[in-house]
């Protein structure tokens, strides 16, 4: 692995990651001027898919037919991980809607454990213990029976990005095929479905202008920045490495929720925001932390 390319992705993806947390944002605002979720999901996918395609040109093209098979697979589970967190997010908060999207790593150990037969570690139940607590924290305000439908449908969101994290980074590490042009091809598929849902349910709103359309343009702008380096991600990085820069992407959305939104900050949605990224340290850190100790005892004992 080129140890130079690797360093440079993973600077880029801690800025992307920043980054990307005014996407939240953006698309409350486009909720807000009356776009659906489909219209949103389309309208992003299709201006970030089709800047990358201009970058890439004819690479993009490159995919054989067996690898066009793999991506529709794959656009399918891309396309549902975002029409679900958008659609979650008209009846939740960007912030909740945020965090509640980092809860795919309590799926990613029993999707490795189904697949790979991967048995859950110590320190990953812990981590799953406390991010079910702060799972509870932030959704289960008044009860069980009363559960908000958009933090139950973000939460679904999440299932489907672990499950996409893992079959990506499994495609693109055991195959020869170009990271970026995987990422674009999905992006257009999902967001031609996501156009076909437009117009078959009548989404599309009326009285539609560029001054209420902006936040979908920035938006997808954000998308297509954020999965180019995503795409190099899968290839030049680890999954472990990819979830802890992504942890940074709620604080920023919470951060800029409060700043343009003015969104409450809660007991509960601190509470429960701050155990989740502490499951996520607990998970992804601790393998490191135990190695690092252990090095310092191996050589205080020679």
């Amino acid at each position: 692995m080129d140890i130079n390319m690797q360093k440079k992705v993973e600077q880029f993806m801690f800025i992307m990651a920043i980054i990307f947390g005014f996407r939240v944002i953006f698309n409350k605002m486009a909720i807000e001027n009356g776009f659906g979720p489909y219209t949103i999901t389309a309208a992003q996918m299709l201006i970030g898919g089709g800047m990358l395609a201009l970058y890439i040109k004819r690479k993009m093209f490159s995919l054989s037919k067996k690898y066009l098979a793999i991506t529709m697979a794959a656009s399918f589970i891309f396309f549902m991980s975002f029409y679900l967190g958008t659609l979650g997010l008209v009846y939740t908060t960007p912030s909740k809607n945020a965090f509640l999207h980092q809860t795919s790593m309590i799926f990613v150990p029993f999707i490795y454990y189904y697949i790979y037969k991967q048995k859950i570690d110590g320190h990953t139940i812990v981590g799953i213990l406390i991010a079910m607590s702060g799972l509870a924290l932030l959704i289960l305000e008044n009860g069980f029976s009363n559960i908000n439908t958009g933090d139950l449908l973000t939460i679904g969101a999440a299932g489907f990005i672990a499950v996409h994290m893992t079959f990506s980074s499994f495609i693109l590490k055991k195959n020869e095929c170009d990271p970026v042009a995987f990422t674009t091809m999905q992006m257009l598929i999902s967001g031609i479905v996501s156009l076909v849902f437009v117009f078959t349910t009548n989404e599309l709103p009326t009285g539609m202008n560029m001054l209420s359309a902006w936040p979908l343009l920035l938006g997808g702008i954000l998308i297509g920045l954020s999965f180019y380096v995503n795409s190099l991600a899968f290839k030049y990085s680890t999954p472990t490495k990819m979830s802890l820069v992504a942890s940074i992407t709620p604080v920023a959305s919470t951060t800029a929720a409060v700043l343009f939104l003015n969104e409450p900050v809660t007991y509960r949605l601190f509470g429960g925001g701050a155990m989740i990224l502490l499951a996520l340290l607990t998970i992804q850190l601790k393998p490191k932390i135990f190695k690092s100790i252990n090095q310092k005892e191996i050589r205080v004992e020679s």
